[in-house]
């Protein structure tokens, strides 16, 4: 089953529309820009933008859908290799997404990318887009803030997340 932009670009309309998200819709890019708050976390503030990939042989036809959450804090020199190492402790198992960070400028992003190249997401895929990401950051977000202002180690800072905090951090 082939997909179209157009199509696609109508029901990521319908299922936001449908949770009464607010979004920017940029038509250009096919891309929906979301701007949301973290209950439970101390940071507040996450951006969520969705894109519609088309193939790279038919512009019309559209391949996968990604998400890709963005926060108001990253990492800067003092700090990015303690982030880096949280971050992948954090991505360890996860099922679907994983947390990212660019070393140019220590933005840190949640993303996630499904393929609609044989088949037609449906609503819980779309909205798994939309609210897995701050979901995750509500989970790793004051850990991630933890070792960014070198309150804890990354290792100590995911074993408080995952309940596995006593007085060994794993490191030596």
């Amino acid at each position: 089953m082939q997909v179209t932009m157009s199509e696609m670009d109508a029901f990521i309309h319908e299922v936001l529309d449908k949770e009464d998200l607010v979004y920017r819709h940029d038509e250009e890019n096919h891309a929906f820009r979301l701007q949301m708050g973290i209950p439970g976390c101390k940071i507040n503030g996450l951006t969520i933008v969705l894109r519609l990939l088309p193939d790279s042989s038919d512009s019309e036809r559209c391949m996968k859908l990604q998400s890709v959450s963005t926060i108001n804090i990253g990492a800067d020199d003092s700090c990015m290799s303690e982030v880096g190492e949280f971050l992948h402790r954090a991505n360890y198992g996860l099922l679907i997404g994983n947390f990212e960070m660019d070393y140019n400028d220590g933005e840190v992003r949640f993303t996630i990318c499904v393929s609609t190249e044989d088949t037609f997401p449906g609503f819980e895929m779309v909205r798994d887009l939309v609210g897995l990401p701050p979901a995750m950051f509500r989970r790793y977000g004051n850990g991630l803030l933890s070792v960014i202002m070198g309150a804890a180690s990354p290792a100590k800072a995911i074993m408080t997340i995952e309940g596995h905090d006593d007085d060994d951090d794993g490191e030596e």
